[in-house]
């Protein structure tokens, strides 16, 4: 079973904010695409990291997307 990698990434209210986390999410996709990629939030965005992992079927890594 391949594990679910979720990118992490801070939250912003800044409209471009969530486009570029998407964009880069979507490069990551396109360069693994075996493996499913889930996005969450750390703040105001959703999905947070709870939801983005709630009903996996399997392990998920989770990485920090962009750092603060």
């Amino acid at each position: 079973m391949v594990s679910t990698l979720v990118a992490v990434a801070p939250g912003t209210r800044h409209p471009g904010g969530a486009r570029t986390v998407e964009a880069l999410v979507a490069r990551v996709r396109h360069r693994l695409p075996d493996v499913p990629v889930r996005t969450a939030y750390d703040g105001i965005q959703r999905p947070s990291l709870p939801e983005a992992l709630a009903g996996l079927p399997g392990p998920a890594v989770v990485v920090p997307l962009l750092p603060g």
